[in-house]
């Protein structure tokens, strides 16, 4: 579940004394669209900075019922009002793969064309959800929640 991600740019988001305690990633994905994501954790360093990554990617999603649509083109839509902030992209896709939990809610692995992100979904809100089913998300969040590093031949 990730997605080719060239790092462009890192923004301290949250920063005191000179430190960086939460940053905005802003990256290009595969097919060039640019996306800005939160990163909670400094999970991509600065060392990274020009180069492609594999970013695990996991949207905040709204908690509510997400109504299913028919089969559409896999896309991401950055935020036209605010393309330079890491909410409200819309994310255009299927689902691949469902992962439930005991506590209420799912995790599924979402298709969008360039790669793949995951969704932390409550069942109660979403009871018929099951793969293959297309969705429309205007996530509140897009959140960097892991990197694999690149190798070195």
């Amino acid at each position: 579940m990730t997605m080719e991600t060239r790092i462009i740019e890192l923004r301290p988001e949250t920063e005191y004394q000179g430190t960086t305690y939460e940053q905005t990633v802003v990256g290009e994905l595969s097919n060039g669209t640019i996306l800005c994501m939160f990163d909670n954790d400094l999970e991509v360093a600065e060392k990274f900075v020009g180069q492609t990554l594999e970013l695990s990617i996991s949207l905040l999603t709204p908690s509510e019922e997400l109504p299913t649509a028919a089969d559409i083109q896999r896309s991401i839509e950055p935020n036209s009002e605010a393309p330079r902030d890491f909410t409200n992209h819309v994310y255009r896709g299927c689902v691949q793969q469902i992962d439930e939990s005991e506590s209420g809610y799912f995790e599924a692995e979402f298709d969008v064309g360039v790669g793949s992100v995951l969704l932390h979904l409550y069942r109660e809100h979403n009871p018929d959800l099951s793969c293959g089913d297309c969705l429309v998300i205007e996530a509140s969040r897009t959140d960097v929640s892991g990197v694999i590093e690149p190798t070195v031949e």
